[in-house]
């Protein structure tokens, strides 16, 4: 017997069957789990302790159950990335050891915590069990390489006072310090360095045998290398696995305006100078006897500067040079199309020579001599084009045949053409064997890539 009520458009059950009733009685229990799980998600969003304690009333296991998948919103991960405090102290008086449930990441509450710089979490969360600060996730960094790297410093002081040697795990074969320079984290450096910063420690080696040092200079993070060479006892010519030390580097990477900077500050600390003598111009003999071992370092460093300035002009110089030549090549190659040599003429006639207005004067007079030499380039060009060598070795053509009116509508064209090598060759065969800078016309043929006009050539 089934009855809707249409109010809440329920249908229920009425039936004795015990297993219609159990079956029933689960699906409510389902719902209920489900719905007191979305009520504690939005509950550790909003950092609501009041509604945590009635669900722990109802439900004293579903902080537990919550956890059981090691999902990304587990509700103290949540409340540790938002900063709710209550909510996190609320979960650790009752579930303290969820303080090291770790979600996909292999990140627990306090990774997260104290990459978001939540100190008072911290502190709460380190209370609940100070081992979490050792505890590292999926990449292999614990709480404290994630507070350096974004640069918390009371979370970084929180976390070496509880865990002293969190600071000295290695992350990829790189210490904390590593990550500090890499990522521009000056004032957790100092506090690292003043905190855990003995003489090997500050030594430490990456993977490419890089001290932090050779990443600063490798940087150009000029504060950085003045703290290291004033405040540590840091080794100024170490070499890394390639051999370079930290001239070689500074001298590897693009130059610019913190160069004189740092090369004063690495010559005062008494670092050798780099293998590549380009970044130390030479100083002349008579001039060397003159100076100071200082003094020649600032000399040196004053051909820098000027060294620079002039590869920078040298390039802007030979653009325009090169502007200029391939207009003037422009310009010319035109002209000889639209105004050819001699002119054109001026009207039609049948005399000797026959001609039509319009055409070039040359292409009459010398049609007896199909081909001419321009010594200019060395090339053989006949009487109907004349040639020009563009900056990227084509050959530009223009028709004097055609009108002058026509010119102007297809002034320019390659020639690439059997015929016109036909006629050449006709009219004067040894114009073929002409050299070019020492080359023959079947060496252009294959510069070219013109397969068909060497065949002719040959036949």
């Amino acid at each position: 017997m089934f009855c809707l009520v249409s109010s809440w458009k329920f249908v229920v059950v009425q039936m004795n069957h015990e297993s219609c009733k159990l079956c029933l009685s689960k699906m409510v229990k389902q719902l209920i789990i489900l719905n007191m799980e979305r009520l504690l998600y939005e509950a550790s969003v909003e950092g609501n302790p009041t509604v945590l304690q009635m669900l722990l009333q109802k439900d004293p296991l579903i902080l537990d159950t919550a956890t059981l998948n090691c999902s990304d919103d587990m509700p103290l991960h949540i409340a540790s990335m938002l900063g709710h405090k209550d909510f996190v102290n609320e979960i650790l008086t009752r579930k303290p050891k969820l303080s090291m449930e770790c979600d996909s990441q292999r990140r627990l509450s306090l990774h997260i915590a104290s990459a978001k710089g939540h100190v008072d979490i911290v502190k709460a969360l380190l209370s609940a069990n100070p081992e979490a600060c050792l505890a590292s996730d999926r990449d292999g960094r614990n709480p404290l390489h994630l507070a350096a790297v974004k640069g918390h410093c009371e979370v970084v002081k929180e976390l070496v006072r509880t865990q002293p040697h969190a600071a000295r795990a290695m992350v990829q074969q790189e210490t904390i310090l590593h990550l500090c320079v890499k990522h521009n984290q000056l004032e957790v450096l100092k506090l690292l360095v003043e905190t855990v910063g003995d003489h090997e420690f500050v030594n430490t080696k990456d993977a490419d045998g890089n001290t932090i040092l050779h990443l600063a200079v490798a940087d150009k993070q000029i504060e950085t290398i003045n703290f290291l060479l004033l405040n540590t006892t840091i080794e100024v010519n170490a070499s890394n696995m390639n051999g370079e030390t930290l001239m070689d580097i500074l001298a590897k990477g693009p130059r610019d305006v913190k160069d004189k900077q740092i090369i004063q500050a690495l010559a005062q600390a008494g670092v050798v100078e780099a293998e590549n003598e380009s970044l130390f111009p030479q100083v002349p003999q008579n001039c060397i006897s003159k100076m100071a071992f200082g003094n020649l370092k600032y000399y040196r460093k004053l051909n820098i500067e000027r060294d620079l300035k002039n590869n920078g002009d040298w390039l802007d110089k030979k653009r325009n040079a090169l502007m200029v030549v391939a207009s003037l090549i422009a310009t010319m190659a035109f002209q000889a199309g639209t105004n050819p040599p001699s002119g054109v003429w001026q009207d039609d006639s049948t005399a000797d020579p026959p001609h039509k207005a319009g055409y070039a004067v040359m292409w009459i007079t010398l049609s007896k001599a199909s081909c001419f030499r321009v010594d200019s380039d060395g090339y053989y060009v006949d009487c109907y084009c004349f040639y020009v060598v563009r900056l990227f070795g084509f050959h530009i053509g223009f028709d004097t045949k055609t009108c002058v009116t026509d010119i102007y509508e297809c002034s320019v064209w390659y020639r690439v053409g059997m015929e016109v090598v036909k006629e050449l060759v006709q009219a004067k065969p040894h114009a073929a064997r002409g050299m070019v800078h020492q080359e023959t016309i079947l060496h252009l043929c294959v510069k070219h890539n013109q397969l068909e006009v060497l065949k002719l050539l040959i036949e």
